[in-house]
């Protein structure tokens, strides 16, 4: 169960943050959208700037092969394939911290307290 709780408490923490130079934070609205690809497995992400920081607006669903990294969330006890394809596909992947560490995309990274911070002053005047 603590294994669980410690997977869902990083789920909250799974978006990524793009790098970027720029400290401008004069915005209240996003600068910008778009989407990457992850290279891994070719998937598509969406993302929205603010602060000059691109935020990714879909979880991860990069599969790391390794259970006590990531899982599937199973909201019934036995789901079949096919549904844990469908949740997957839709919600993504559960992962632990080190876990979320290794699944991150080239270019991007997990976003830090000041990243958080920034973003919530981003929003301030919304």
């Amino acid at each position: 169960m603590k294994r669980i709780n410690k997977i869902i408490a990083l789920l909250a923490a799974l978006t990524l943050v793009g790098c970027s130079k720029d400290d401008d934070l004069s915005i209240a609205n996003p600068e910008g959208t778009g989407t990457f690809i992850d290279q891994r497995d070719s998937r598509e992400y969406h993302y929205v700037s603010f602060g000059n920081l691109d935020w990714s607006v879909e979880n991860l669903a990069y599969d790391l092969r390794n259970e006590s990294e990531c899982v599937v969330y199973k909201a019934v006890e036995y789901p079949s394939q096919s549904d844990l394809d469908r949740i997957r596909s839709r919600y993504g992947l559960l992962y632990t911290y080190s876990g979320a560490l290794k699944a991150v995309p080239e270019g991007w990274r997990l976003p830090t307290n000041e990243d958080w911070e920034r973003l919530q002053s981003c929003h301030a005047y919304l």
